[in-house]
């Protein structure tokens, strides 16, 4: 498990390392407010939730998922829509997907990369999937998908060291990695 480095009371750090069924039934309830605080840039240290959210969202597990909801958006784009239909599933604009596709693409390859990504881009590619107010979804212009889609690339990609600090323990193999960069 994954802990955020913060100043914190042992009292504080021995109730956030184990995240009990509470913490973790309200995170489960919580996430896509959660994951919208953590794409704006909320430090994940200010509370339990948003501290175990990007623990989760840290996880190999997750990335990957993340990343398979996005060619399954591409899948449904460019195939019949009426074979993905489900009770579960938000309708998007495909006509905006479409032009975009190499950007989706760029995304979920970021997000299958090897090795700590910012728990903002994370939490911005999260957004971007599942939130039925965003621009994948909404009537807003097609140009704020592309923007979206930039910026969460760009976030991805920086891998600024404070949020591996925050977000990912520090081990001697990290260490010689980022000395050998």
């Amino acid at each position: 498990m994954f802990l955020l480095a913060a100043k914190r009371s042992k009292r504080q750090d021995h109730e956030w390392r184990r995240a009990g069924p509470w913490l973790r039934t309200r995170v489960f309830l919580s996430r896509l407010k959660l994951d919208r605080a953590l794409a704006s840039g909320v430090d994940p240290s200010t509370s339990p939730e948003l501290a175990l959210r990007a623990e989760q969202l840290q996880r190999p597990k997750v990335r990957e998922r993340i990343a398979r909801g996005i060619d399954r958006l591409a899948e449904i784009a460019f195939g019949d829509p009426r074979r993905h239909l489900g009770p579960s599933m938000l309708p998007f604009r495909q006509h905006r997907l479409r032009p975009n596709v190499a950007l989706f693409e760029e995304l979920a390859d970021a997000l299958r990369s090897a090795g700590p990504l910012s728990v903002k881009g994370i939490a911005m590619a999260s957004t971007l999937l599942e939130d039925g107010r965003g621009p994948l979804y909404a009537n807003d212009p097609a140009e704020k998908l592309n923007e979206a889609l930039d910026a969460t690339i760009a976030e991805l990609n920086a891998r600024r060291e404070d949020d591996l600090a925050l977000s990912v323990p520090e081990t001697p193999e990290r260490r010689r990695a980022r000395a050998a960069a």
